[in-house]
């Protein structure tokens, strides 16, 4: 008999917008995941025309983090379970969040 594996379990984050989506403000940190010391795994794209920085701790800003390209810039931050913020380069924009 084989090992029965464990599901992967999701966790969608606080949302301003249905599912796992979260909108970016222009040029303002915005809470993209609250500090969780279960967090294994957190996986974040670009899902918008604009560029978008990523920032480990409260402070995002443009031109300080990771940068996520428009269309489809990804990022997955393992081993980190404090708070991240992001803020979009130009006009609003949609982060897409997938927490394990």
């Amino acid at each position: 008999m084989g090992a029965v594996a464990n599901p992967v379990r999701t966790r969608s984050t606080t949302a301003k917008t249905p599912g796992n989506v979260v909108e970016i403000k222009k040029e303002e940190a915005t809470s993209v995941s609250a500090s969780n010391p279960a967090r294994i795994s957190l996986t974040l794209t670009n899902d918008s025309a604009n560029v978008i920085y990523v920032y480990k701790g409260s402070g995002a800003a443009i031109n300080k983090g990771i940068r996520l390209n428009k269309e489809g810039g990804a990022v997955i931050i393992d081993d980190y379970t404090g708070v991240v913020t992001a803020a979009a380069a130009t006009g609003a924009s949609n982060l897409c969040i997938s927490e394990v």
